[in-house]
């Protein structure tokens, strides 16, 4: 289960954060900071300027194999460019036009997925169920059985949201980048439903941490003029945020906690800044941060400082971790909350 979401501050910035723990066959869990990737290649980076990245919620096996595929069918697509125009071509795709793609390669493996059920099953793949017969050693065979037939359009179309094709239907996600044509955007697809969109709010929160995200950033959505939703949202403001979002999630999701991914864009940067990745100590300690501003143990001012020193500044982890406790109330209280006590936020009484 998984916690992904993306935030737009501006034209130029915005940023993906991501947090999942996987439960085993064994009873344990496991977290996981790998959710959200840059999905990019190197090469078309270099030269255009673009930068996205991509996170996925659902099967984690579905969601590898697809940011696998899209980033070697950018760079395919790249190098065929080349090929043809016989130099680096002065435009490249754009973010929907990548979008697009995105899509068809989610859509290809909906259907290879699904081929290889019905092979397995009954010998036959998708495009042979649909023309109604197939052929096998030389013997056409015609596919008429009622039951059959009605048991797999139902699996197609997932009529009865049947567990057996959870591992394909379950699966969605967010893409989310910066082109100097369209500034920085965030888009959503989905297999349940079959689509994709350009997201027209300010920010999208998908995967199980979405029923807890979603109510913990209505208050800071809705203070927010039509504006600045629209392209002026502080960004220390905006990453605070959907941090203590996360927080929320992951103190009410079992799919939801541990070390999560923070990445940042902002297309005003050299290319080789456009795009930063934390998902060790210090989005673990921005996730802190945050949590002890939500609960009272920090102030405002002290809580924006260390974010923006810990993912905008590049201020050391170790300067960033003891001007956090030097600056809390009650360290030693919020030191319990952080280890999972159950503390009451500072200035209330336990009932």
């Amino acid at each position: 289960m998984t916690s992904i979401n993306a935030i737009r501050f501006n034209r130029y910035q915005g940023a993906m954060v991501g947090d999942e723990t996987i439960s085993t066959s064994g009873g344990l869990a496991y977290h996981t900071s790998d959710k959200v990737q840059p999905c990019i290649p190197e090469q078309v980076r270099a030269a255009y300027g673009i930068v996205a990245g991509m996170a996925t919620t659902g099967s984690c096996s579905i969601g590898e194999n697809l940011k696998r595929e899209f980033h070697d069918w950018v760079l395919a697509r790249f190098r065929a460019e080349i090929d043809r125009a016989g130099h680096k071509p002065a435009t490249f795709l754009d973010l929907d036009q990548l979008m697009e793609g995105l899509f068809d390669l989610v859509v290809k493996q909906k259907q290879t997925w699904f081929s290889d059920k019905l092979r397995g099953e009954f010998g036959f793949d998708v495009t042979e169920f649909i023309s109604g017969h197939y052929e096998r050693n030389g013997r056409r065979e015609e596919i008429k059985d009622r039951d059959m037939t009605r048991r797999i359009t139902d699996w197609l179309s997932w009529k009865n949201m049947e567990p057996e094709v959870d591992g394909i239907f379950l699966n969605a996600g967010l893409f989310a980048g910066y082109d100097d044509k369209l500034g920085f955007q965030i888009y959503h697809f989905d297999l349940r439903d079959g689509y994709w969109h350009r997201v027209q709010t300010c920010y999208f929160a998908e995967g199980s941490g979405r029923h807890s995200v979603d109510p913990a950033m209505y208050e800071f959505v809705e203070r927010l003029r039509i504006d600045e939703r629209r392209g002026d949202v502080d960004p220390l403001e905006g990453l605070v945020a959907l941090l203590t979002a996360l927080n929320v999630a992951s103190v009410h999701e079992a799919g939801v906690g541990g070390y999560p991914t923070v990445m940042l864009f902002d297309g005003r940067e050299p290319i080789a800044r456009r795009q930063r990745e934390f998902s060790d100590d210090r989005s673990w300690l921005g996730t802190r941060v945050a949590r002890a501003y939500s609960t009272g143990f920090l102030d405002r001012e002290s809580c924006f400082e260390l974010l923006d020193g810990l993912f905008f500044k590049d201020e050391p982890f170790e300067s960033a971790y003891a001007r956090f406790w030097s600056a809390a109330r009650e360290p030693e209280r919020l030191g319990r909350l952080l280890r999972g006590y159950k503390v009451p936020p500072l200035g209330q009484a336990r009932l």
